[in-house]
């Protein structure tokens, strides 16, 4: 009866820990905005990064679907394989940034596309960074349709500093409002986030910030997966402990 016990109590301890992983690990991820954007302020320079459905670059950002599709209405692989920055350019040509009141001169790093049924995580730069960079997605036998894709960005700008207000604008040509999230970092460290619905030719702002807590994903996992480890071992010893220093006999 006692190891019936132990086990049932292991098996709580194991839920409730299971449970407060999930409720962070919601907390963390929210509820994905149309326009993601991560802002990294860094010495000397700064980095943005977005990512948006693929479908809607047209009508939010002005760039042609044929840009990513041709003339055959679905996306080509082996054409992006040739180089994707000249796309990124034309993706922000229309929008407007600024640092400190002044064009950063943002440069396009990359700009890819990744299946919405597999989207990358767009939580920091790291995250950011490797969503442009690493394609995940073999060829597909049937090429996509820009409704079946999420497309990916970054840009660098080089400037004397990076602490100052940043202003993001929307092309006063979008076809509507659009829900716009943006993580503001200092050199990987979290600062802030800003959820904001903007009109067409609508701004966003952000200030230098200070540094935030949000709960990070990885490290509380890795915390309750030890504390698990932990808890079911403790538990699973309690018998052999007891047994150790039971008397003879007893």
């Amino acid at each position: 009866m006692s190891r019936n016990r132990g086990g049932s109590v292991a098996g709580a301890v194991l839920a409730r820990l299971g449970l407060v992983v999930l409720l962070l690990t919601a907390a963390e991820r929210g509820e994905a905005r149309e326009l993601q954007l991560i802002l990294d302020r860094l010495p000397g320079s700064v980095e943005l990064y977005m990512t948006l459905p693929a479908d809607r670059a047209d009508d939010i950002f002005g760039l042609p679907q044929e840009a990513l599709t041709g003339a055959t209405g679905v996306v080509d692989y082996d054409d992006l394989r040739l180089g994707t920055a000249p796309l990124g350019d034309r993706l922000l040509a229309e929008t407007g940034t600024t640092l400190a009141g002044r064009d950063p001169g943002f440069e396009a790093m990359s700009l890819m596309v990744h299946p919405v049924t597999d989207p990358l995580p767009m939580t920091t730069p790291f995250e950011g960074l490797l969503s442009i960079l690493v394609c995940t997605a073999p060829d597909p036998e049937v090429p996509p349709g820009l409704e079946e894709l999420r497309m990916y960005a970054g840009y660098v700008a080089y400037v004397e500093t990076a602490e100052a207000p940043f202003t993001f604008t929307l092309p006063r040509s979008a076809s509507g409002p659009v829900d716009v999230a943006l993580r503001e970092f200092r050199a990987g460290t979290f600062m802030t986030e800003t959820e904001v619905t903007l009109a067409p030719g609508g701004s966003l702002t952000v200030f230098p910030g200070t540094p935030s807590a949000p709960a990070p994903v990885v490290p509380v996992l890795l915390l309750m997966s030890g504390l698990c480890g932990l808890a079911a071992l403790g538990l699973g010893l309690v018998p052999a402990v007891r047994r150790r220093w039971q008397a003879p006999g007893a």
